[in-house]
């Protein structure tokens, strides 16, 4: 029994690091869109209102 817990808590901790590095690649992606998102609005803006 101790030999299956000692197994599920190696998967769990591996499971739980790739979640944890799928979750920064995320973050990482959702900063960059909202960067170029904001860029491109204000692009946008700045020529509706002929700066």
């Amino acid at each position: 029994m101790r030999k299956t817990l000692a197994e599920h808590e190696k998967t769990l901790a591996r499971h739980e690091t790739q979640y944890a590095v799928i979750n920064a690649k995320l973050t990482a992606i959702l900063w960059a869109l909202g960067a170029v998102g904001t860029a491109v609005i204000a692009a946008v803006v700045k020529m509706i209102l002929g700066g």
